[in-house]
């Protein structure tokens, strides 16, 4: 029987998976183990990734998914290294609103002040206060023009402050 105060280490390795072991002593951590007994398990080390995408329906929506972080060290996990194409920030006065839009090229929209409210054709909408950020890829559907009332989303400073923004340009997808 495990004690009470069975100690657990976590120990990393060199290729960055975290192993965690847990030291089983029939009398707890005073009396020394009899035997020793390991379980393994492998923590997932994943970022977060709000993703707003065209369906093919044609409609803007938006999606979760996970970018692995399966480089670097235990202290500094990091993920691949992505193509990017430019960057640009943006201020958008109290009141700003757009209207509905395709993103011109698959973009990171990083909130650095201010708030920002994404509007879909469904009525669903997400706001983006400083420090988050979503990955915008709602480009037009190929071979299908443009229509406001059918496609894309639309985006609204909220709140007392400006909205400023940078814009982390990717690689256009190949559709």
């Amino acid at each position: 029987m495990m004690g009470l105060h069975s100690p657990i280490f976590k120990c990393p390795r060199a290729d960055g998976v975290i192993r965690q072991y847990t030291l089983r002593t029939p009398g707890g951590c005073h009396q020394p183990p009899d035997s020793l007994s390991f379980t393994f398990t492998q923590d997932m080390q994943t970022f977060k990734q709000t993703v707003l995408y065209t369906a093919l329906s044609g409609e803007a929506k938006f999606k979760e998914d996970s970018i692995a972080l399966d480089q670097g060290k235990p202290q500094a996990l990091l993920s691949s290294l992505m193509p990017s194409a430019g960057y640009q920030l943006r201020h958008s006065p109290v009141g700003f609103e757009s209207e509905f839009h395709c993103t011109t090229t698959p973009q990171w929209v990083f909130i650095l002040g201010g708030e920002m409210e994404i509007v879909l054709h469904s009525g669903e909408s997400r706001i983006f206060k400083p420090g988050e950020h979503f990955y915008s890829t709602d480009t037009p559907p190929p071979g299908v023009a443009f229509d406001p009332l059918r496609h894309g989303h639309r985006s609204r400073q909220v709140g007392p402050h400006p909205l400023v923004t940078l814009f982390l340009r990717g690689q256009p997808t190949q559709g």
